[in-house]
């Protein structure tokens, strides 16, 4: 459910910007850390019900309201605090940007 830095990831595994994280690392320019929540995370913390209201929501009132409380669970959490543990050892800052898969 966490993608860190490694050759060939696809768009439709971490999205597009995610994929472009990925591209850029492998030419060698200098980026900070970074990694990857995928898409397939964000289905599992919607839960089977809720993915399939947000799959028939019918405009942005129906999928704001399906998503709304939505909280990430703690297995993605301390999955996250790990590896941002790993990523950032002293604490450093981290860039948050969200992607989409098409």
């Amino acid at each position: 459910y966490i993608v860190e830095p490694c050759h060939g990831v696809s768009p439709e595994v971490v999205g597009g910007k995610g994929a472009a994280l990925a591209s850029i690392s492998d030419t060698g320019i200098l980026i900070p850390p970074w990694l990857a929540v995928t898409p397939e995370a964000f289905k599992r913390c919607l839960g089977e019900e809720r993915h399939r209201d947000l799959a028939a929501a019918t405009g942005y009132l129906d999928a704001k309201s399906t998503i709304k409380d939505l909280r990430c669970e703690p297995w993605l959490i301390d999955a996250l605090k790990e590896h941002i543990g790993r990523l950032c050892p002293e604490g450093e800052a981290v860039a948050v940007r969200s992607s989409a898969v098409e």
